[in-house]
């Protein structure tokens, strides 16, 4: 990163820290809330009874934690959103009855909040001590591991995925929606977006918040396929994988699936480039320059309340073909 994008990312991360510091306010208050209401569930049960915990309930913490996990994304703010991850993998399990609530596993989860407030607080006064929390990532990996439960930090696409699940009321066997099967280059009459929908109440703070980071990450998308057309990958390469990972994990965090469905493809079609250490060819430059052509496009449609994503079918064929 050049000496004028860290400025600008600098920049860039002071002037939606109000917005964070607002919002993650608000969540963290609602987890604590959620949480008093699990406990006194908890202490309701009998000695050795089990039962499901309420859905509702349950839904909304996993809710408020992916809310959580995906602005702090935005921001990069990678302890934060670490932690968060865990916290989100744990109301997984219970929700999929992988793991019974007791006392111990409701404080751990407790913990994790208590820490997370503090992490926040740290952003506010950054001389404050650090947080050391990995006690509690390594109870939450426990709690996983004894339920049967464990796995590798959530992906955003799984957590997408279970959230689609929580607000279309389906059975917990959903594929995430960007787990596409295998779909030929040559399919050109497969209209990949055809059931991809974006949200039509997308809170305008969070909005606000993925235009301005997505217009920042798209310029530096760009920049970056220009310079490197014809070389091998390295830790270039590894930044345009970053960079797509953040487009379509801020999209899908509020709801706007269509580009997060379209840059999810250029994140596969990065993440192969990478795992294969092939040039990226004048073709494939080519195809991802016109998708992040697309996205920018999208983004100042957004601004004036008529996003385009017509030609995002297209443009998907396109990445598949090359």
């Amino acid at each position: 990163m050049t000496r004028a994008e860290s400025a600008q990312q600098d920049e860039f991360f002071e002037s939606l820290l109000g917005d964070f510091l607002d919002e993650s306010a608000q969540l963290l208050e609602n987890l604590n809330h959620k949480l008093l209401e699990l406990e006194e569930w908890v202490d309701s049960l009998g000695e050795g009874e089990t039962s499901r915990c309420d859905d509702d309930l349950m839904n909304e913490m996993f809710r408020s934690a992916h809310s959580f996990k995906g602005l702090s994304a935005m921001l990069g703010l990678s302890d934060i959103n670490h932690l968060t991850h865990n916290v989100e993998n744990v109301f997984d399990a219970a929700r999929q009855d992988q793991l019974q609530f007791d006392n111990n596993s409701v404080e751990l989860i407790f913990q994790a909040v208590d820490h997370l407030e503090r992490m926040v607080e740290s952003l506010k006064d950054p001389s404050q001590e650090a947080v050391d929390y990995q006690l509690t990532i390594d109870g939450m990996h426990e709690l996983l591991q004894q339920a049967g439960a464990q796995k590798e930090q959530q992906t955003q696409s799984d957590a997408e995925g279970a959230l689609a699940m929580i607000e279309s009321s389906q059975p917990n066997e959903s594929t995430p929606p960007d787990a596409e099967a295998d779909v030929p280059a040559c399919a050109e009459d497969v209209d990949l977006f055809v059931d991809v929908c974006d949200e039509s109440d997308v809170p305008a703070k969070y909005l606000s918040i993925f235009i301005d980071e997505s217009e920042l990450s798209l310029e530096t998308l760009s920049n970056t396929l220009l310079a490197l057309e014809g070389k091998i990958g390295g830790d270039t390469d590894e930044n345009l994988l970053i960079t797509a990972h953040r487009i379509k994990g801020s999209a899908a965090t509020v709801g706007l699936n269509r580009p997060a469905k379209l840059a999810h493809y250029m994140e596969d079609i990065l993440q192969e480039l990478r795992e294969t250490g092939d040039p990226l060819g004048v073709e494939l430059a080519d195809a991802l320059l016109q998708c992040t052509d697309a996205l920018q496009t999208y983004i100042q449609g957004l601004k004036s309340g008529n996003p385009q994503s017509e030609t995002f079918n297209e443009l998907s064929h396109e990445l598949l073909r090359s």
